[in-house]
């Protein structure tokens, strides 16, 4: 009974630190700008895709933009209304995948932001840093979770599928 358990505790061990497959990916994204301001929240989608290495390190870029555009009250001397809001990112990364079916997820990279007020433009770039968590649904399939830090006032909440060739 004792060697068993310890078989089966050895298969577990190694299985959970299977090297990552090397080769590249892309996925959909999408979740909550959360934006600092009072108001609705936009909710973003868009795409991803990169490479990795056997590593875990890797090169990953991102575009998103909203598909419900946020909203705020304004309040100023002599009127009050809505506004509504778009952000559209685009982003290029370094990333580290940890091994194993369920992993750790981190990346460090530059983030172009444009922010769309009713026709109203503004654009923001610099770093931009990620962390999250990640499962492998299949050899070509994985599934993550993750938060960005798009600026100092911005947050985003996402999920991704992601299809690996």
């Amino acid at each position: 009974m004792m060697k068993k358990a310890l078989a089966v505790a050895a298969m577990v061990c190694c299985s959970a630190t299977v090297q990552a497959a090397e080769g590249g990916y892309w996925g959909a994204v999408g979740g909550l700008m959360n934006v600092d301001i009072d108001g609705d929240n936009p909710f973003n989608v868009g795409v991803r895709g990169g490479y990795s290495w056997a590593s875990g390190w890797g090169v990953e870029g991102e575009v998103t933009t909203s598909a419900v555009k946020g909203t705020f009250d304004y309040d100023y001397y002599y009127s009050a209304g809505e506004v509504e809001y778009s952000l559209t990112t685009v982003a290029l990364y370094g990333t580290y995948r940890s091994q194993g079916d369920v992993y750790f997820k981190g990346k460090l990279g530059f983030l172009n932001e444009n922010v769309d007020v009713e026709g109203y433009g503004a654009d923001d770039s610099g770093l931009s840093l990620g962390v999250g968590a990640g499962f492998n649904l299949s050899e070509n399939l994985n599934l993550e979770t993750e938060y960005t830090i798009v600026e100092q006032d911005v947050g985003f909440f996402s999920g991704s599928l992601v299809f690996r060739f």
